[in-house]
C-alpha cells in the first residue's frame, strides 16, 4: 500500500465554479503521472486535469455536473512510494536541514542544536552531475471498458465546447440532438450546421412556428436598475400586457417593409374641410385617416393577393 494523496483542482487562471463535464477514471483504476483525470470547462476553454503522481484511485470525489474551484478535492489517490513529494521535502533538497531530531552518525539520536551544528555534505561540483537511475518502461495502462469506449455516454450533458454550445443557441439547435464527430463524440460547429441543413432538408424548417425554432434569440440578460439610482416601479396596462408579446411575434416573424412615396392631397384636404362642419352636425369628426383607410381598402379590393397568407405547411 502506498500513501493517501487528495489530488486537487490545481491553479487555472482567473476561474471559480467551473462545470465537471467528464470523469476519465474510476475507483480502481492505474493513472500514471501526468495521466488526465477530469475535464472541466469554463465560459473560455476546456481543460482536462492531469495527475501529478503515479497510484490507484481509491475514491473519486466528485460526479459529472458538479461545479468545482481551485483547491477542490477531485479523488482520492493511493499513491506510490516516492511518487509525491511534500513541500518540505522538496525545500530541504538545497541545503535546509529539518529542524527535528535524528541520527548520528553512530545511529543515536541528536537533538536540535546539534543537528544544527552538523555540516552538511558538500554538494556536487556543477560541472559533475550525479548519475540517475533509468526509469523502467512504463506499464502499459489497462482501460475498463467504460473508459475505454472512445464515445462514453453522455445523454445528459452533451460533449461541446462553450462556444459550441453558444452557436447551438443563437441557432436554436438543440444540441442534444445533434450528432457529434469529434474525438470523444465531441459536438462540432460543422456539425450544428449540417443538422439546420438536415432540418431544412426534411422540411422541419418550413413554416413560421418551426422558423421561430429555428431562429430563436437567447434572452436578454436581466440588469438591475436600482444599481445607477432610485427606481420606481409601475404595473403595465392591460393594452401593454396583451400587444407586447403581439409586436414581439410580429418583430421576430415578420419581415418588415417601408416603403415611401409622396402623393398630392391638396384636393383632398379640400373636400375633407368643406365637408367637416356637415360632419361634425351629425357628431362625427372628419379626420384625414379616415381617407387613408377608405384608400387601404379600395387597394386591398383590387389586390387580394396582398391579403393573404401562408399556410402553416408551406404549400
Amino acid at each position: 500500500m502506498g500513501q493517501p494523496f487528495e489530488i486537487r483542482v490545481p491553479d487555472i487562471g482567473d476561474f471559480e465554479e467551473v462545470e465537471v463535464v467528464e470523469i476519465l477514471v474510476a475507483r480502481g483504476d492505474r493513472v500514471e503521472f501526468d495521466d488526465p483525470i477530469v475535464t472541466v470547462e469554463s465560459d473560455k476553454a476546456t481543460m482536462e486535469i492531469p495527475s501529478p503522481a503515479a497510484g490507484t484511485v481509491v475514491d473519486v470525489r466528485v460526479a459529472e455536473g458538479d461545479r468545482v474551484s481551485e483547491g477542490s478535492v477531485l479523488l482520492v489517490l493511493d499513491a506510490d512510494e516516492q511518487a509525491v513529494a511534500s513541500p518540505a521535502e522538496t525545500d530541504a533538497g538545497d541545503g535546509v536541514v529539518e529542524a527535528t531530531e535524528r541520527e548520528g552518525p553512530e545511529g543515536r539520536e541528536v537533538g536540535h542544536e546539534e543537528a544544527l551544528a552538523t555540516p552538511l555534505p558538500s554538494p556536487p561540483p556543477r560541472n559533475e552531475r550525479p548519475e540517475r537511475p533509468e526509469h523502467p518502461e512504463r506499464p502499459r495502462r489497462e482501460l475498463p471498458p467504460d473508459a475505454a469506449n472512445p464515445v462514453p455516454d453522455r445523454t445528459d450533458v452533451p460533449h461541446a465546447s462553450p462556444l459550441v454550445r453558444r452557436y447551438a443557441r443563437e441557432l436554436g439547435v438543440p444540441i442534444e440532438e445533434t450528432e457529434g464527430t469529434g474525438p470523444k463524440g465531441r459536438i462540432l460547429v460543422e456539425d450544428l450546421k449540417r443538422h439546420v441543413r438536415a432540418c431544412f432538408a426534411q422540411g422541419r424548417g418550413q413554416g413560421p412556428g418551426n422558423a421561430a425554432a429555428m431562429t430563436g434569440i437567447p434572452p436578454v440578460p436581466f440588469v438591475d436598475p436600482s444599481a445607477f439610482g432610485p427606481v420606481h416601479e409601475r404595473a403595465l396596462t392591460r393594452i401593454q400586457r396583451v400587444s407586447g408579446p403581439a409586436l414581439h411575434r410580429s418583430w421576430l416573424n415578420i419581415p418588415h417593409v417601408t416603403q415611401y412615396d409622396e402623393a398630392d392631397v391638396t384636393e383632398l384636404e379640400r373636400f375633407r374641410r368643406d365637408r367637416k362642419a356637415a360632419a361634425a352636425d351629425r357628431g362625427l369628426r372628419l379626420s384625414p385617416l379616415l381617407f387613408v383607410m377608405k384608400a387601404v381598402v379600395v387597394a386591398l379590393e383590387a389586390h387580394p393577393t396582398l391579403r393573404s397568407s401562408l399556410a402553416p405547411e408551406g404549400d
